[in-house]
C-alpha cells in the first residue's frame, strides 16, 4: 500500500459521519450522569476526559464483528503501534 492509498482509505474512514457520531457519543456520555459537570471549570479537562472514552467507544465500531474475519485488525500490529 502506498502512502497515497493509505491516506485515501483514512479519509474514507474519517468522514463527516465519523465526526457527527463522535460528537453524538460525547454528548451521550455527558448526559449519562456518570460524571457531575458542576465542579469542572470552563476549560478542556472534562471535554478531554469524555473525548477519550468516546474515542475508545467509537474505535470498537471499526473492528469487524467476528474474530475469524480476515479483515480483523492484527493485534500484534496494534500493540506495537500503541508504543509509538
Amino acid at each position: 500500500m502506498t502512502h497515497a492509498e493509505f491516506t485515501a482509505k483514512i479519509e474514507d474512514l474519517i468522514d463527516s459521519k465519523f465526526r457527527d457520531d463522535l460528537i453524538g457519543e460525547c454528548n451521550r456520555l455527558f448526559k449519562s450522569g456518570a460524571v457531575d459537570p458542576e465542579p469542572y471549570e470552563d476549560n478542556y479537562r472534562l471535554p478531554k476526559n469524555i473525548l477519550v472514552v468516546a474515542l475508545e467507544n467509537t474505535a470498537r465500531q471499526y473492528y469487524p464483528p467476528h474474530r475469524n474475519d480476515r479483515h480483523t485488525p492484527d493485534e500484534k500490529v496494534i500493540r506495537n503501534l500503541r508504543k509509538f
